[in-house]
């Protein structure tokens, strides 16, 4: 009896396999389908993953060898936080060091993912060989602070860090061109497991968190990318 009822879940694991892998397919397919040309002369992609994804038509990102990034820029969401009363606004954004790391993980998480999909390398030149990278976000909202300096002990749980937009564009650095454009609303630390308990939030929890949104920033634009 154990046996045919192994046997029976093993078929029926088949049959769900045999049903859910073409439906994936389709799925993926559907991503990657075209629309319109914008009017930055670019191919959108309005079923991909991304609020906003736009790719030069024809563009075969391989025929570059490196890549560069420009500094990227941060502006914060304006919304008022009610349950912190002692603290400001400016406990909730970055300093000039905070801004550094925040910059130095958004590079470390994309060159690494694209030098794993593309064997892409850094590097401050600019070439026939380059792709530029220009980064902004915006709507920056930390749920916590994570400042060392606070007047007074504070600790903060959260199930998620920060929300945020970011803006990714990709040019060839030498003449200019722009052959790629994103845009898509990002939530750092938020995990599915709905059994996960809350997470303390520091500087050192928030830039894990970080540099985790990043690289699937990037293995998701790499989709895109390779098609």
């Amino acid at each position: 009896m154990k046996t045919q009822t192994t046997i029976k879940t093993a078929s029926k694991t088949l049959v769900y396999l045999s049903l859910m892998i073409p439906l994936i397919a389709c799925n993926n397919a559907a991503l990657r389908t075209p629309g319109e040309t914008n009017e930055l002369g670019l191919t959108t992609y309005p079923a991909s993953n991304f609020d906003e994804l736009a790719i030069q038509n024809g563009i075969n990102f391989s025929q570059y060898k490196k890549i560069k990034f420009e500094p990227i820029s941060v502006s914060y969401d304006d919304r008022r936080r009610q349950y912190s009363s002692r603290l400001t606004d400016k406990d909730f954004q970055f300093d000039e060091n905070e801004q550094a790391a925040f910059n130095k993980q958004f590079v470390k998480a994309i060159s690494k993912r694209w030098n794993k999909e593309f064997n892409w390398e850094l590097t401050e030149e600019i070439g026939d060989d380059v792709i530029l990278v220009k980064g902004t976000v915006s709507d920056l909202y930390l749920y916590a602070s994570i400042k060392h300096n606070l007047p007074y002990s504070s600790t903060s749980y959260t199930n998620k860090t920060s929300r945020m937009i970011i803006d990714l564009d990709l040019y060839d650095s030498k003449s200019g061109k722009l052959l790629l454009t994103s845009k898509d609303e990002k939530i750092t630390g938020e995990s599915n497991d709905s059994t996960r308990p809350l997470q303390e939030v520091n500087s050192v929890t928030y830039w894990r968190d970080a540099y985790n949104t990043f690289q699937r920033l990037a293995s998701q634009l790499s989709y895109h990318m390779k098609t």
